[in-house]
């Protein structure tokens, strides 16, 4: 393969391996994704996934195997890659006191591309403003970040990824431990105000029902390892769930249902 047919390929990751301890949280992992590409990866809790993630943001150790982002190798000290990996993480607990705004935590994601200490201008206020109209939380601008709901938090954090306008977006269970109807909010949102293929995106979830729609790929783990990788008519199918989650009632049909009413 030549290098310019190489390129094409906004993520690469050859033969991965990680081991934590004596645990080995990724098996000889080979994947990559394209430009536009949206990309689903599934799997039960501990089959690798949030540890892929880190691998991407360079903030975890690889053993074995090589990756290549934008070209570039991720590390923890590769500022200016990560700015371009828009990261959308699991709800945190927040201190109620914290003296930050939705709007200003939104514009955090201006601030690393800026640099750090560099004001914010007219038009990144603008670009702030537009994405707190777009994912329904303008009404929130001037309130504290720790007097939101898990919902309204979920929104915040994917108007702060939005604005850092990055090439990369990785979605780590978005909708986890939030309520049911503020999770159907957040999965409504990414399906339909948010145009997930002008990025190169990721979609981390171990529950089939929060899948958002349209996704090009679906890639299982299992142990560590790619157990599957294909289209999602090829792979949401209940035989191949059921094995995937060793069969333990986790993908019973009534989730699996609520997905396909969907398309």
């Amino acid at each position: 393969m030549t290098i310019e047919e190489n390129s094409k390929y906004v993520i690469e990751l050859q033969n991965i391996s990680v081991y934590y301890n004596s645990h080995t949280a990724l098996d000889n992992v080979t994947l990559s994704f394209r430009q536009g590409e949206f990309a689903v990866i599934l799997g039960p809790n501990g089959s690798g996934k949030t540890t892929l993630l880190k691998v991407l943001s360079g903030l975890c150790k690889i053993q074995k195997g090589s990756v290549k982002i934008l070209g570039q190798t991720p590390s923890y000290y590769n500022f200016l890659l990560r700015r371009k990996i828009a990261h959308v993480a699991q709800i945190e607990s927040i201190d109620p006191r914290l003296p930050i705004t939705v709007r200003e935590s939104v514009a955090a994601g201006r601030a690393g591309i800026c640099g750090l200490g560099r004001p914010l201008t007219r038009v990144d206020w603008q670009l702030v403003d537009s994405l707190m109209e777009r994912v329904g939380i303008s009404h929130l601008a001037n309130k504290p970040i720790g007097h939101l709901s898990g919902g309204e938090r979920q929104k915040t954090a994917i108007a702060r990824a939005l604005a850092q306008q990055a090439p990369i977006l990785l979605l780590d269970e978005p909708t986890a431990s939030i309520d049911p109807i503020a999770q159907k909010d957040i999965l409504d949102l990414l399906e339909h105000k948010i145009d997930l293929h002008s990025f190169t995106t990721l979609y981390v979830t171990h529950e089939i029902a929060m899948m958002p729609n349209r996704c090009d790929r679906i890639i299982m783990l299992q142990k560590g390892k790619v157990w599957a990788d294909g289209k999602p008519e090829e792979l949401l199918l209940e035989e191949k769930l059921e094995e995937l989650y060793g069969g333990n009632g986790f993908c019973c049909s009534s989730r699996f249902g609520f997905h396909h009413s969907h398309h």
